[in-house]
């Protein structure tokens, strides 16, 4: 399983690479304003049109993105729900099958997060739409959402969130069912990715902030994310991250680094 996990990342930031290096730096499926108001440089109309002549509903590229992000960013952090969910199963017949709807699980909580976020996106597009200020200063909302992000890294919300995320054989013990494994598998998976979602959300948004340098900055907070839950020490990565989301806000705000999308 963990070699298929790995696998699967290694193919996702591969076409994260390649949308980058295609033109896609700043896709309007990078913000989730730009994506709900169906916005931006490759966009005419309700549809998007890619560097390949692509028609594809910008929400739904969003979504897509969306997806490929949590496959290469997310995914790997949950190995350690994996190995204990297939710990759990021992020699039970269609064991890969039920870790596999473990990891599905994890995923669908993701994809539920980002249609949420996206929702989210198209209330708030019809509020700062009326706002000529925030026209005027496009990066303002990407700087302090960054800003806020690393706030969030100090709440108790986030403690409980990872704590939770790094025993993963307490969340499965508490829910697992042994006469129907392929619901408490599922249902496991969906429940350690909300808690993940709590744990990691503010990283990930990140990569969703920033346009020409989302992919280095999505490396950055992978590594991040990937040392909060798998090693021994936690306590010094909490200002680490809260200090790279501030750095990201303030040069959002400064103008060096430029936000995904513009705001309309």
């Amino acid at each position: 399983m963990a070699a298929a996990v790995l696998a699967l990342a290694a193919v996702s930031w591969l076409a994260m690479a390649w949308l980058h290096g295609h033109g896609f730096a700043d896709w309007p499926a990078s913000h989730p304003l730009q994506a709900a108001a169906g916005h931006g440089a490759h966009t005419h109309g309700a549809h998007v049109h890619g560097t390949a002549g692509w028609n594809v509903p910008p929400a739904m590229l969003w979504l897509a993105g969306w997806v490929v992000m949590v496959l290469a960013m997310m995914l790997p952090t949950a190995l350690p729900f994996l190995r204990e969910l297939s710990r759990l199963l021992g020699g039970r017949s269609h064991s890969g099958r039920l870790v596999a709807a473990g990891a599905a699980g994890f995923v669908l909580a993701w994809m539920v997060a980002g249609a949420a976020l996206l929702t989210a996106g198209t209330v708030l597009n019809g509020i700062v739409g009326r706002l000529d200020w925030v026209g005027s200063h496009p990066a303002l909302p990407a700087g302090a959402a960054a800003i806020l992000a690393g706030a969030y890294q100090f709440t108790g919300l986030k403690r409980a969130c990872l704590a939770a995320c790094r025993s993963p054989a307490g969340l499965l013990m508490a829910r697992w069912r042994a006469d129907a494994p392929l619901r408490a598998a599922t249902s496991s998976g969906l429940h350690y990715g909300l808690v993940c979602i709590g744990c990691c959300w503010a990283l990930m948004t990140l990569g969703l902030l920033v346009g020409a340098l989302a992919l280095p900055v999505m490396v950055l907070t992978a590594v991040v994310m990937a040392a909060e839950r798998m090693l021994p020490w936690v306590r010094p990565l909490v200002p680490l991250q809260a200090a790279l989301c501030a750095a990201v806000g303030l040069l959002l705000l400064s103008g060096i680094l430029p936000p995904a999308a513009g705001w309309p």
